[in-house]
């Protein structure tokens, strides 16, 4: 799966070779297609382990035995290293959507598991709201996209960002500069103008 991820990521569903996954892999070739029927069989497994990783946001258990504050920078935190630790992952987003959600929209596990997401984000929310933390107005929906396209923007721009602003988004140093600043961000437009938060206060 991850040699797959790799070449449908760079090169799409179109432009990928069966052989190129099988050669990284160090699997046969008969053998995906005997497992997976076809290359869309294949990209389409790729693109749901992709959504499945384990990695990609960690248990969201462990977020009920924290303090409201911690919670919440923890999880933009999470959301944001899930798009910029997973450079593969953020491209793979890039091909689908040039073929307007053509396959992703047939598996529905990867639906399950954004909703799941929006629950996590929703029960910290709701608790903020309740401890006077947290506006009552923010939605759990636009606050995971907004720290997802800023993740996102991150990956999918770097050259660019090179280019126009000479900033190296492969540098870990400047990842962690860019995660506070998201951190920061999302945090002063979620809690209320007189929530103190950040590791300073």
């Amino acid at each position: 799966m991850d040699a797959a991820l790799s070449e449908f990521a760079s090169k799409g569903l179109q432009g990928a070779r069966a052989e190129e996954i099988a050669r990284q892999s160090g699997a046969a070739k008969r053998m995906i297609y005997y497992y997976f029927t076809d290359k869309e069989g294949l990209y389409r497994a790729a693109i749901q382990h992709a959504f499945s990783s384990p990695s990609a946001l960690g248990n969201l258990s462990d977020l009920e035995d924290m303090a409201t504050l911690p919670a919440l920078e923890e999880m933009i935190g999470r959301t944001f290293d899930m798009h910029v630790e997973r450079p593969d992952f953020v491209r793979l987003l890039l091909q689908e959507n040039f073929q307007h959600g053509e396959h992703i929209r047939t598996i529905p596990e990867i639906s399950q598991g954004t909703r799941s997401t929006i629950a996590t984000w929703r029960k910290l929310l709701d608790r903020g709201i309740r401890e006077g933390l947290v506006r009552e107005d923010v939605d759990p929906v636009k606050v995971h996209h907004s720290i997802s396209a800023l993740g996102q923007f991150y990956i999918s721009n770097q050259y660019s960002l090179k280019a126009n602003f000479d900033i190296d988004s492969s540098l870990p140093e400047t990842v962690a500069l860019q995660k506070k600043h998201v951190i920061d961000m999302i945090c002063r437009w979620i809690l209320r103008p007189s929530t103190k938060f950040g590791p300073s206060e």
